[in-house]
């Protein structure tokens, strides 16, 4: 998805787009930052599949634990991470479903990609185990947070597969799936013009 597609979805749903630009990060979503013309700073994530897994799962598929992707579900999640774990995650301004492609509008938050982080801090080893520091402390917030089931978070108090209490059956269930993915993947050898 380009920038116009994105800018052309939005005004769709009637958020009037002074600028936007493309952020190169993120494997299951387009994202760009977004200046509505009222001023307001927002992220604008629209769904994506990623090419290694196109034609191998049905669309909306998290291909990492199984499950479906959905706006919902990760709005949910943005929500329980701030109100329950009281860790920073965006507002969610708008849902939409549309033709040009489904898409949360997100608050921005302050801060730098840690993609830019580690770039301006040179690739700092120090700089780079600071950030593991902080990222175990978030881990351990989030981690306050209890579910009766292990499994994909939909909402507050749906799971699923529902009902998995030992987290050894969830892994076995996520590493069947994803070595059944791995085996539908062309892995042969690939001369350079080939696509």
């Amino acid at each position: 998805m380009n920038t116009c597609d994105a800018a052309e979805a939005l005004e769709k749903k009637g958020h009037k787009v002074d600028s936007i630009a493309r952020i190169p990060e993120g494997a299951n979503h387009y994202v760009f930052d977004v200046t509505l013309q009222n001023g307001t700073n927002a992220i604008a994530k629209f769904a994506a599949t990623r090419y290694t897994e196109e034609g191998l799962v049905a669309s909306g598929t998290d291909t990492l634990f199984g499950g479906r992707l959905t706006l919902d579900r990760e709005a949910a999640i943005f929500d329980m991470t701030r109100n329950e774990a009281k860790l920073p995650a965006p507002m969610v301004y708008a849902s939409h479903r549309c033709a040009g492609g489904d898409f949360l509008l997100l608050e921005k938050l302050e801060g730098t990609s840690f993609t830019k982080y580690l770039k301006n801090c040179h690739y700092s080893m120090n700089a780079f185990l600071k950030t593991m520091e902080y990222l175990g402390a978030d881990i351990a917030k989030a981690q306050s947070v209890r579910f009766n089931s292990f499994g994909n978070i939909m909402a507050r108090d749906e799971i699923e597969p529902s009902d998995i209490r030992n987290f050894a059956d969830r892994f076995l269930g996520v590493t069947g799936m994803r070595l059944d993915l791995a085996g539908k993947k062309d892995c042969s050898p690939r001369k350079p013009w080939q696509k």
